[in-house]
């Protein structure tokens, strides 16, 4: 349990330097996603466009909308294609 702990301090530490702005949390369920068989790339798109909806809709009070979320209250889930091709899964 030592070296996933390590690893994930290490992926933190990475993760600062290039300024992500993920907290240990997210970081840890995104690579639970990747070893659970998410397309890494798709993954990354998908924080990306999920963190820029949220820095140009920032969350109201109560009974306002958060987020990207409002409606029916579904979170669209479809990863970004590209003509880019990976072997990466």
């Amino acid at each position: 349990m030592d070296s996933a702990k390590e690893s994930l301090d290490l992926a933190y530490q990475v993760s600062q330097i290039l300024g992500t702005g993920l907290d240990r949390h997210t970081l840890s369920l995104l690579i639970a996603l990747c070893d659970r068989g998410v397309n890494p790339e798709a993954l990354s798109a998908l924080v990306r466009e999920l963190s820029s909806s949220a820095a140009s809709d920032p969350p109201t009070t109560a009974g306002g909308k958060i987020g990207n979320l409002s409606g029916n209250g579904s979170v669209p889930f479809a990863p970004p294609t590209s003509s880019f091709r990976s072997n990466l899964r």
